[in-house]
C-alpha cells in the first residue's frame, strides 16, 4: 500500500490515518504492528504525530484533521 501513500501526498489530499503502533521492537519479524511499520513510510510526504495515551490520540486526531485541511498535507 506504500504506493498509495505517495499518490495521496502527491495530490495533496487532506487525509488522516489513525495507526495503532503498539510494539517498540526493531525486529524484522514483528507481527504486533510496531513503529518500524510507521517509520518505513516516513519518506512519503505525510505528517506524523505520536501520542503515548489513547485520550491524547483522540485530541490529536481532531487537530491533525484541521492541520491536514489547512496545509493540504496528509497526516498519519
Amino acid at each position: 500500500m506504500k504506493e498509495v501513500l505517495y499518490t495521496i501526498s502527491g495530490k495533496r489530499l487532506p487525509c488522516v490515518f489513525h495507526i495503532g503502533a503498539r510494539a517498540l521492537t526493531s525486529h524484522s519479524l514483528n507481527v504486533h504492528c510496531g513503529h518500524d511499520d510507521v517509520m518505513s513510510v516516513a519518506d512519503c510526504g505525510w505528517g506524523i504525530l505520536f501520542g503515548a495515551q489513547c485520550s491524547k490520540k483522540t485530541c490529536e486526531g481532531v487537530i491533525s484533521r484541521r492541520a491536514a485541511e489547512a496545509s493540504e498535507t496528509p497526516f498519519q
